[in-house]
């Protein structure tokens, strides 16, 4: 017994540090499962004050945790400072990775969402109350949500589609229409884009789409797309007509210059037809070289005006004088044969013997001398060789756009834009003018009917006057009439000056669509202008009312290709064509009698 407790004695010492190194080593696997960076170097110390042996395996675990620890702890507070749980979770991820669990990971995830729940909450609120763009911008760039955020990413796309809403382009005066139309176009995928990216980002976050904001903001976006869709199809168009104009003019040219009409020197100055035969001329000559000209721009008829006047005046008289002849009608043939030598037509000679042909000479008593000068040409409206004295017999074709229609009577028509464009008898030009008032503030305009709203304003987005978001583009008048620097009193003496030229006081009548309603307002705002002119009119409007009710079959043509602009020299100039329409099919022309030529 007494050999046994001195056994157990000395076998104590042994006892006890056997015991204190297995709880030691039992303390160093659970503080390198739970990756206690501090527990773990203090049992290190203790295991080896107690001799514990093969520890370096732990003391290398805990060199990776000092390594580890402090990256996974910037991280993690990376991602609460961003409000960033999938950068939260990726961290979590790459932790257990590497064999590191964090113990407060649950509490961290659920205190993070709360943040986030938080912050997005925030956002919803200026979304549903459909917040101004400043408003919402500012809520976004305050936000610490991170980008891939469904509701960051929803204010986002509301934000850029606000921008694209209030974006307006405007190039410079230089920029061509390809340039334009590039523009247009990134307009259209622009608009397309931030809509789709809308509907993808409200999708997610399930955003009610018929919400009053949303509504209104696709519905705004709808509507740039749609106008600078339409403002693209309007280039298309007018860069098709230009193509087609100077296909026209080239083609002009070209007639011009062959035969019959033999026109040379085209492009260095004016010129006339050389050498016509007067049974060398066929209808569709004629037809073609007008259909030609009615294609062709004013700038381009311009340029060849003297060498096709010429020679339509050359070929209408031929193909006159060749039926003449082949009806045997001989007053007629007459008259036409005088404008023939006029013109120059050659091989008339054969064209004088058909005539005397037609019939018996006269007894030499009654003889008349050879073809003699004679006033007009009842056969073509030509250039006036009789015009009576002073211009009496021209006429003032008018058109006024005003401020206020003729019947709206609470408001004073004042006028916006004039244009004149005086003619002989026979319905030939002798001068023109167009004027546009100013003086007018933009709030003015602004504030005139939607009439003027809808036709004034500009044809395209990008300057003061933007068109209508439901129409198709204005004609421009506003911006003409904010660039000018004319009165009305000097529009009128610049009216009177050129009437003046051409018509004596009293003398020529006004002429026009409904002109009567801009004879009452020459009387308000041009009153030496209106004591002027004859207080004879001539109503077109009146002759096509008629007209339809008695020759329907022959108007509907006409009412088809007429294209009322509501600019003053556009709307004078369909005016006239519509006089000289009329005048054609209408109106019987009476031939003046004349000698018959021996």
């Amino acid at each position: 017994a007494a050999a046994s407790a001195r056994a157990r004695a000395a076998a104590a010492a042994a006892l006890d540090r056997a015991l204190a190194q297995g709880q030691c080593a039992l303390a160093l696997r659970r503080a390198l499962e739970d990756c206690d960076e501090e527990l773990l170097a203090r049992l290190l110390r203790e295991a080896r004050s107690v001799g514990l042996g093969g520890l370096s395996s732990a003391e290398d675990r805990l060199l990776e945790l000092r390594a580890l620890l402090p990256k996974i702890k910037r991280d993690v507070e990376a991602a609460f400072a961003a409000l960033d749980l999938a950068r939260f979770e990726e961290v979590l991820t790459s932790a257990q990775q590497e064999g590191i669990c964090l113990p407060d990971a649950e509490a961290s995830r659920e205190e993070l969402s709360a943040k986030v729940r938080t912050a997005e909450a925030l956002l919803e609120q200026h979304l549903r109350q459909g917040a101004s763009a400043d408003s919402l911008a500012a809520a976004l760039s305050s936000t610490p949500l991170p980008q891939g955020n469904p509701w960051r990413d929803l204010a986002g796309a509301v934000c850029n589609a606000y921008k694209a809403i209030a974006v307006v382009q405007v190039g410079p005066p230089e920029t061509t229409p390809d340039e334009v139309a590039a523009a247009l176009r990134r307009d259209v995928e622009s608009y397309t884009s931030v809509a789709k990216e809308f509907d993808r980002c409200a999708k997610v976050v399930a955003w009610p789409l018929d919400s009053a904001p949303t509504v209104a903001l696709k519905r705004d976006l709808h509507e740039r797309a749609t106008r600078a869709a339409l403002a693209l199809d309007r280039l298309a168009e007018e860069a098709a007509a230009a193509e087609e104009v100077a296909e026209a003019e080239a083609a002009l040219l070209a007639a011009l210059g062959g035969p019959p009409w033999n026109c040379t020197g085209l492009d260095s100055g004016p010129c006339k037809p050389a050498g016509v035969p007067w049974q060398g001329v066929t209808a569709g000559d004629v037809t073609t070289l007008r259909g030609l000209a009615e294609r062709a721009s004013p700038a381009g008829r311009a340029h060849v005006e003297p060498a096709l006047s010429a020679a339509l005046d050359s070929g209408t008289c031929a193909l006159a004088l060749r039926a003449a002849i082949e009806a045997g009608d001989q007053d007629a043939a007459a008259d036409v044969l005088y404008e023939a030598q006029r013109l120059g037509l050659e091989d008339l000679e054969s064209a004088e013997q058909r005539l005397r042909a037609l019939r018996p000479p006269a007894p030499a008593a009654n003889s008349a001398p050879p073809l003699q000068a004679r006033p007009g040409w009842a056969w073509h409206p030509g250039e006036a060789y009789n015009e009576p004295l002073y211009g009496q017999d021209n006429l003032i074709f008018l058109d006024l756009e005003l401020t206020a229609g003729f019947y709206e009577f609470d408001e004073k028509p004042v006028i916006l834009e004039s244009a004149v464009i005086i003619t002989d008898k026979d319905l030939n030009e002798k001068a023109r003018g167009q004027w546009v008032v100013g003086g007018f503030k933009q709030e003015e305009l602004d504030s005139l009917s939607e009439f003027h709203q809808v036709h004034f304003r500009d044809a395209n987005p990008g300057g003061s006057f933007p068109p209508r978001v439901d129409s198709r583009g204005g004609n421009g008048l506003f911006t003409d009439v904010m660039s000018s620097q004319l009165t009305t009193p000097e529009v009128e003496a610049s009216m009177l000056a050129l009437i003046q030229r051409h018509c004596r006081q009293g003398s020529c009548p006004l002429v026009g669509y409904s002109v009567q309603c801009d004879r009452e307002v020459l009387k308000e705002e041009m009153p030496r202008l209106y004591r002027y002119v004859s207080h004879r009119i001539v109503d077109v409007s009146s002759i096509f009312h008629m007209a339809r009710l008695w020759l329907p079959e022959k108007t509907r043509i006409r009412d088809a290709s007429t294209a009322y602009r509501h600019r003053a020299l556009n709307d004078v100039e369909d005016s006239l064509d519509a006089l000289r329409w009329a005048r054609k099919h209408l109106f019987q022309q009476r031939r003046q009698p004349a000698p018959l030529p021996i």
